[in-house]
């Protein structure tokens, strides 16, 4: 999905992208869809979207209420 050149991979094996995106709904499901694998360092706008949308989710599975 990425370029080579916009990957850096560390002695451990992680991963750091360094791209330009689109900033819309794709792109939020997009990286949630990586789960806890990954971790957006920035811009923090949208690593505070990602995070606020994840709470969102686990509240939905912590209460008993079904839809």
């Amino acid at each position: 999905m990425f370029d080579s050149q916009t990957i850096e991979t560390a002695p451990n094996g992680e991963m750091t992208v360094r791209t330009t995106m689109a900033d819309d709904e794709w792109l939020t499901g997009m990286l949630l869809s990586y789960g806890d694998s990954v971790q957006v360092l920035a811009p923090d706008f949208i690593r505070q979207r990602i995070a606020d949308t994840a709470k969102k989710m686990l509240a939905c599975y912590e209460t008993d209420q079904k839809r």
